[in-house]
């Protein structure tokens, strides 16, 4: 029996507040909510107009593909366990997309809450690992626990994760209905999260978004203000003794001949790009002596044989404990990963997925949309998203809804 509207709108709006502040607590939470919307769903009933909502849609397509792609890839792959368990993490791809495209439209108050929502959990978050961090500075004196991965560990997320959250949320906060005090002093606090968690991805990418915001203000005496602000706080990283500091002087180690050694010494540092473009080129030479251009190695390969190659070239590999050294990094690339994985047609279409999303992100009128894109698109990079259940969650679940802003022909999304 299909369920009333006044019943099942509802019931949508809360299962996904349930798996956005799931995101922040366990994977598995977020796992049990998806199974709770996917139940929502089918109460919902299946209508021609509900299916054809995502069945010819061209993101639920492109997203579809890619889950296509894997379960391929699984063919390819020695490690059949490893496969199939990257196929279980990917099931959100087309299930996600499916559903979101689908249900009940949402009015502006209810995208305005799930929002805040979002907001308010990331906020929460980072007060209590500020705390966490405060209370064993107490006990250590070690000033290092307020910053990068020591910041967060206490609530059991990794720095990439925390500022992934914060830079969404400071976007969903110029964007917001909220009133213009507790938007600048929400705005501010997570600006400092994003400096103490230091990512240095997610600060170029707060600079571009930065610098795109002030001057998309109309009142020059605004663009002034935050533009002084941002340059007395670069003065004042620059010039003073911090943690942050030292994780950008970082980059002055960079030694292209160390990226080109054939060998290495198991005591020799990378900094984060020489690292990066290491891996680049071990995923080169893995694609050539596996003749997998095309097709990849599969899912279940890739990142043991990018293991393999870190081994064979003497980098640091542990000390034979809980500390593997280099081996606990993978690829650090999303584009970079699905090429080794899935060859240059999984990364296609891959490519395809995300031109899709920007082609909607274009026409809409959400801005927030286009600069939460952004984030993925250049974050992927250094970053992979899909290889981690909170990091594909956050892509679908916001991309998703983005398009649900966009307007269509044959119906009218809320507008942002």
């Amino acid at each position: 029996m299909k369920l009333s509207k006044t019943i099942i709108e509802p019931l949508y709006f809360f299962v996904l507040c349930g798996i956005l502040v799931s995101l922040f607590v366990h994977p598995k939470l977020s796992s049990i909510g998806i199974i709770l919307l996917s139940l929502v769903w089918i109460a919902d009933g299946f209508t021609r107009e509900k299916v054809r909502a995502f069945a010819a849609h061209p993101f639920f397509i492109a997203s579809s593909l890619l889950f296509v792609s894997y379960l391929v890839s699984w063919l390819f792959s020695a490690d059949k366990a490893a496969a199939a368990f990257a196929i279980e993490k990917k099931l959100a791809l087309p299930l996600l997309p499916a559903i979101i495209l689908s249900m009940p439209e949402f009015t502006n108050k209810r995208w305005q809450q799930l929002f805040t929502l979002f907001i308010g959990a990331t906020v929460v978050t980072m007060l209590v690992a500020l705390l966490i961090s405060l209370y064993q500075y107490n006990i250590s004196g070690d000033v290092n626990g307020f910053f990068y991965h020591n910041l967060v560990s206490g609530v059991h997320l990794s720095a990439i994760t925390a500022s992934c959250f914060c830079l969404i949320s400071l976007v969903l906060v110029v964007h917001s209905a909220l009133r213009k005090r507790y938007r600048n002093i929400i705005g501010l606090a997570l600006i400092l999260f994003l400096l103490l968690l230091s990512s240095k991805m997610f600060l170029f990418l707060l600079f571009v978004l930065g610098f795109i915001y002030v001057f998309s203000l109309k009142v020059m005496r605004y663009r002034i203000i935050l533009l002084s602000g941002f340059a007395i706080s670069l003065l004042l990283i620059i010039t003073t003794s911090n943690p942050l500091k030292k994780r950008f002087a970082d980059i002055a180690k960079f030694n292209t001949e160390k990226v080109l050694a054939r060998q290495y010494k198991a005591e020799e540092y990378f900094d984060g790009l020489s690292m990066r473009l290491v891996y680049v080129r071990f995923s080169k030479e893995i694609i050539q002596e596996h003749h997998a251009f095309w097709l990849g190695v599969g899912t279940g390969d890739a990142e043991a044989l990018l293991q393999q190659k870190i081994a064979q070239s003497g980098m640091y590999t542990g000390n034979g404990t809980s500390d593997k050294g280099y081996l606990e990094y993978g690829f650090h690339n999303q584009y970079l990963q699905v090429w080794v994985q899935m060859g240059l047609l999984g990364l296609c279409i891959y490519l395809l997925l995300l031109g899709i999303a920007w082609a909607y992100a274009l026409r809409s009128k959400a801005k927030w949309f286009a600069a939460i894109l952004f984030i993925f698109s250049i974050g992927a990079v250094t970053d992979t998203w899909l290889e981690v259940q909170t990091g594909l969650m956050l892509f679908l679940l916001f991309i998703s809804l983005g398009i649900r802003q966009v307007p269509t022909i044959n119906s009218k999304s809320p507008s942002s």
